[in-house]
């Protein structure tokens, strides 16, 4: 059987593909991802019922292949929703109840059989895929049946048995170790939910240790602190000692001082207090006497002694006691003193 035509239709990365071969050797060459393995797969889906890939977002795809015998082999697929559906086609006839076979009709025409290697393995060698091997022993796929096959051919049961027992150790001892790590794992996940704060943790030890040394600064100016009170506690102890003497003969000239400032106001104030002459009238007496109790309230801020010895001061009271005397009328009141 040759192959003349092959067309395509949603497969893979295929919109619409029409291929013809020549009578001789087919290569197929082209840039990476452009769908040549996809014709392969197209191949092994039509004439070994392998999976049809259908386009992504295509509700139906085809592979159909004219033969140099003259028939035309075809499968369609077909999607709406959740259904899917299948055909082949051979010429005009539809085959629509398929099994996990090819229908023996195309298989009659195309000569295309799997080779039974055991009950469980079969192999296409009429078509190879892109990756497999270039020899039946080397492929890993049908590497035990390819042996088993041999074995029986050579009488060699022994070899296989062992090569068998072998291998089922090796899948006992796989099985133990992932059931091991299906029960140590989540007890290694669980003692590691632990650790899922490290992080924080990290950032909570920078935060504190920039806090620390906060604190440690603070302490160093505490210290410097308590050693300047010292000293100002010792220089204070020396001066209780030392000065209070001078400092109590210090108070008692700035309290001179003060006094003298108000016995210059006093002055002052007495120099308006002074009688007049004509005799005169009730408002100058009031006047006047208002100067004299401003001249008592400002004296009463000083000591009496402060003020006893000072002549100018005695004077003024007695120039006033003689004001009122001439007067002969009270300042208050308006009255006569001699009534």
């Amino acid at each position: 059987m040759k192959i003349i035509t092959l067309d395509i239709e949603n497969f893979q990365s295929h919109n619409k593909t029409h291929i013809e071969f020549s009578s001789g050797f087919n290569a197929i060459i082209g840039q990476s991802d452009q769908g040549k393995s996809a014709i392969l797969r197209s191949l092994n889906s039509l004439f070994f019922k392998g999976k049809f890939y259908l386009k992504h977002g295509a509700s139906q795809g085809s592979v159909v292949c004219s033969l140099d015998s003259g028939n035309i082999v075809g499968r369609f697929r077909t999607v709406q929703g959740p259904n899917v559906s299948e055909k082949f086609t051979l010429n005009k006839v539809i085959f629509r109840k398929i099994g996990k076979k090819i229908p023996e009709e195309i298989i009659a025409v195309t000569k295309l059989r799997p080779i039974v290697l055991t009950d469980e393995s079969t192999l296409n060698v009429n078509l190879q895929g892109q990756h497999d091997g270039k020899f039946l022993l080397s492929d890993s796929e049908y590497s035990e049946a390819y042996r088993a096959r041999v074995t029986s051919i050579q009488g060699s049961e022994t070899l296989d048995m062992a090569s068998m027992e072998a291998a089922k150790g090796h899948r006992e001892v796989k099985g133990s170790l992932l059931k091991l790590m299906e029960t140590e794992i989540p007890e290694v996940d669980l003692k590691l939910q632990e650790f899922e704060d490290i992080e924080a943790l990290k950032e909570t030890s920078k935060s504190l240790h920039g806090s620390f040394e906060s604190l440690r600064e603070r302490f160093m100016k505490l210290v410097d602190l308590q050693e300047i009170h010292e000293e100002i506690k010792d220089v204070r102890s020396f001066v209780r000692k030392n000065l209070s003497g001078p400092i109590k003969s210090l108070e008692k000239i700035l309290e001179g001082l003060s006094c003298l400032r108000i016995f210059q106001e006093a002055l002052r104030v007495s120099s308006s207090i002074k009688p007049t002459k004509p005799p005169p009238d009730f408002e100058t007496i009031k006047r006047i006497d208002d100067r004299r109790v401003l001249f008592k309230e400002i004296l009463s801020k000083i000591p009496k002694e402060s003020y006893d010895y000072q002549p100018r001061i005695q004077d003024t009271f007695k120039e006033y006691k003689e004001f009122l005397k001439e007067t002969k009328t009270c300042p208050t009141c308006e009255r006569n003193f001699d009534e």
